[in-house]
Formats: C-alpha cells, sequence, structure tokens
C-alpha cells in the first residue's frame, strides 16, 4: 500500500511527466512485487502504461502493449468487483485499442458504484 501511495503522490506532485510517470509505474511494480494479489495497483499500473504510449511519453511497441493488456487482465482477476479496478482497467483496454471490452469493464464499474 506504501509504494503504490508513492507512486500517486509522485503524480501529484508533478503531474504527468516522463520522470513522473516512470517513477510512479516504479513504485506500483514494488507494490506488485511485495504483493502479487494488489488488484489495484496492476490496474493502475495499466492504466498508465497504456496512456503514457499513446501520449508519447512511454515507448510503444507490440511487447508493450501485450504486457500492459495481461496486467489490466490480471487486475480483473484479482479484483473483479472493485469499481475502481474496473475504472482503471476499462480505461486501460481503451487505451489500448480494446474499446468493446474496456466499455464492458467501464459500464460494470458504473453499476458498482455509480458515483
Amino acid at each position: 500500500w506504501g509504494q503504490y501511495r508513492r507512486g500517486l503522490v509522485r503524480l501529484g506532485d508533478e503531474g504527468l511527466t516522463p520522470r513522473s510517470l516512470r517513477a510512479a509505474l516504479a513504485h506500483f511494480d514494488e507494490a506488485t512485487r511485495a504483493d502479487p494479489g494488489f488488484g489495484l495497483a496492476h490496474a493502475h499500473h495499466a492504466v498508465l502504461t497504456s496512456i503514457g504510449f499513446n501520449v508519447g511519453l512511454l515507448p510503444d511497441g507490440v511487447a508493450v502493449r501485450h504486457a500492459t493488456i495481461a496486467r489490466a487482465e490480471t487486475a480483473l482477476e484479482l479484483d473483479p468487483a472493485s469499481a475502481e479496478v474496473l475504472g482503471f482497467v476499462g480505461c486501460a483496454f481503451v487505451e489500448s485499442g480494446l474499446r468493446a471490452l474496456g466499455m464492458r469493464s467501464l459500464r460494470h464499474a458504473v453499476v458498482l458504484d455509480p458515483s
């Protein structure tokens, strides 16, 4: 939880820059190494990575996209009842070109938590 929060603080303090994005992703990686079952950290990593390569802050490539989709799928498997996880995963799928799958996750997130 601490590593995950450090990643969020880094983004909050610096905004979305190549440096803050890489640092946040490193914190999320550390969080999932410490707790492989931490679905929220996997989901947030997936959405930030997919946004990062779409806006040019991270290098794009087939391997990166596959790893991002795999991380999103892992998050879904770990925490399918979390609206927050579903929201991040849905956005990651949409940003990765899997619009129908992403919209399904986003709709389910709204059903679980309309706020």
